[in-house]
């Protein structure tokens, strides 16, 4: 009970977390791990949360309808897009190699055979390419280049549209604001969102013409036959989309959740390390009283130190996700300076009375 009241007050009293120090060293231990998760899980958890299919719930500048069109197209010109095995990965193929007969448009040196979607003003929305056979380097040229389209309003560039490819291992979307195209002042490079996934999640044998054919639970999705049956129809085939690129991230999304959170967790504990190195500077002059504290003292002291700023960060991490990686850092440094302005300075002089 003792040292829980011990704990308690070291989240706001440097004198109970000085206290520390003569505590079991793996309590010290115990609240240093604890403090640098507790620190990191905003993080893990808002990476965690990441979908592939978060794009699609911003402003989609007709993607949304170039994509259903381009399912109806696949059923249309009986193309089949097959996720099938390919060594360690997966890989996007095409029985019977009908997409170019299907989509005869070829665009760049590459030859690139796509699928085109227009809105009512005959206006480009939407570009659906498919690497086929065609070489890894082609198509990380064709999409440097891409990306790397000029515009400006003295030269109009329309040419620059959403467009999604699907490479043999890879998938990319990017979406531009055609208003923004009109006008002049969105380049290749300035894309509003994008997606990069890959295969690996998805089941062998998953068919992207069936996402305009089979709901997901495989029952036969409707060709709607009125206006009111529309809505639902449309419905379907973007939830289809929905989940293949909810799929299609987990790869990457779980690459980067235990990347981004081992790289934190290494940064806290540095960062707890450099804390600990600065309290055993700080109590070194001859004046100061803590001057015999040795450096596993000082290591202690910042285990019992690090848990209110943890706690702290946990707090607001959690409500302002796009601060949780700079918090810890802020509350640290916020409480380094509570506990060297406050109790590690040597004691001030007595002021000398002169006598009248």
């Amino acid at each position: 009970m003792k040292t829980l009241k011990l704990v308690f007050a070291s989240l706001f009293r440097n004198d109970a977390a000085m206290e520390g120090r003569f505590q079991k060293w793996y309590l010290a231990a115990i609240m240093f791990l604890l403090s640098i998760i507790l620190a990191t899980l905003p993080l893990f958890v808002t990476a965690a949360k990441a979908n592939g299919s978060d794009f699609m719930d911003s402003t989609l500048y007709s993607f949304d309808a170039g994509i259903q069109r381009f399912s109806e197209a696949l059923d249309d010109h009986n193309v089949d897009l097959i996720v099938a095995e390919d060594g360690e990965y997966r890989q996007l193929t095409n029985p019977g190699s009908t997409w170019d007969a299907a989509f005869a448009d070829v665009e760049g040196a590459a030859n690139f055979h796509y699928f085109s979607y227009k809105d009512h003003t005959d206006a480009v929305k939407l570009k659906v390419y498919y690497q086929g056979s065609a070489e890894d380097s082609t198509v990380s040229v064709f999409l440097t280049d891409k990306l790397a389209t000029a515009n400006s309003a003295e030269a109009i560039n329309l040419e620059i549209t959403s467009f999604v490819f699907f490479a043999k291992r890879v998938a990319y979307v990017y979406i531009y604001n055609p208003s923004a195209v009109a006008a002049g002042t969105a380049a290749g490079k300035d894309y509003v969102n994008s997606f990069q996934g890959d295969y690996m999640s998805l089941e062998l044998g998953t068919n992207l013409r069936n996402t305009g054919l089979l709901d997901e639970f495989d029952n036969p999705i409707e060709t709607p036959t009125d206006g009111d049956e529309y809505a639902a129809y449309q419905t379907k085939i973007l939830a289809n989309w929905e989940r293949f690129f909810d799929e299609s991230y987990r790869n990457s999304k779980m690459m980067l959740m235990w990347t981004t959170t081992s790289i934190m967790l290494g940064v806290n504990s540095l960062l707890g390390l450099f804390m600990a190195i600065l309290i055993f500077i700080m109590t070194r002059g001859k004046n100061n009283p803590n001057r015999t504290m040795k450096f596993t003292e000082a290591m202690k002291i910042t285990g019992w130190l690090l848990l209110s700023p943890a706690i702290l960060t946990l707090i607001v991490g959690f409500i302002f996700p796009n601060y949780a990686s700079m918090a810890f850092v802020l509350l640290v440094g916020l409480r380094m300076m509570w506990l060297s302005s406050k109790t590690l300075r040597p004691p001030l002089p007595p002021v000398p009375v002169v006598k009248k």
